[in-house]
């Protein structure tokens, strides 16, 4: 297996452009194109993984082929509707914690403001989260079903038909 096709999990911030610190219509409406996207484009690059959103930031895990992975955080962190954005972690995984979701989207809730106490952080700021605070993060997303939406694909079973770049060039 290369580099390249080795499965990474990155996870990164950000902050929302279009809204305040308490979010907005704005990004409301954004986050079904992100998702919309997401469906479109993840699959034929086999990249997965959870978004939430609170409080203006943008916390989110991708997971996949390293080479796939890293171009769609290099876009995300050119994509307007992103401010700030910031690498919290990225590491090689033998396993996908999001199997089943080209991205999976879980809004603000109760469990996530019992977390961020546990932490004793007073708000939703991903960029103040260390790798324990990362990874309680994820089992919680996780566990969580995702409102109005269900899994739409299944990166456990997927054959493997030669690397994501020459499947994507029609190579394989």
């Amino acid at each position: 297996m290369s580099d390249n096709d080795q499965l990474i999990r990155l996870a990164y911030a950000s902050q929302s452009a279009s809204s305040s610190s308490g979010g907005g219509t704005a990004v409301d409406r954004e986050i079904p194109r992100i998702l919309r996207s997401c469906k479109n484009n993840n699959p034929r690059l086999e990249i997965g993984g959870v978004l939430h959103y609170g409080e203006g930031y943008f916390f989110q895990v991708l997971e996949g082929p390293a080479a796939a992975v890293d171009h769609l955080y290099e876009r995300i962190a050119k994509d307007p509707r992103h401010q700030d954005v910031r690498t919290l972690e990225r590491r090689p995984i033998r396993q996908r914690r999001f199997p089943d979701w080209s991205m999976k989207y879980v809004p603000m809730e109760s469990d996530v403001e019992r977390l961020l106490k546990r932490h004793k952080l007073e708000r939703f700021d991903p960029y103040r989260f260390d790798g324990d605070t990362i990874e309680e993060m994820i089992a919680l997303l996780v566990g969580k079903p995702s409102k109005d939406q269900e899994p739409d694909q299944d990166y456990s079973r997927q054959k493997k038909r030669g690397s994501w770049l020459q499947r994507l060039l029609g190579r394989a």
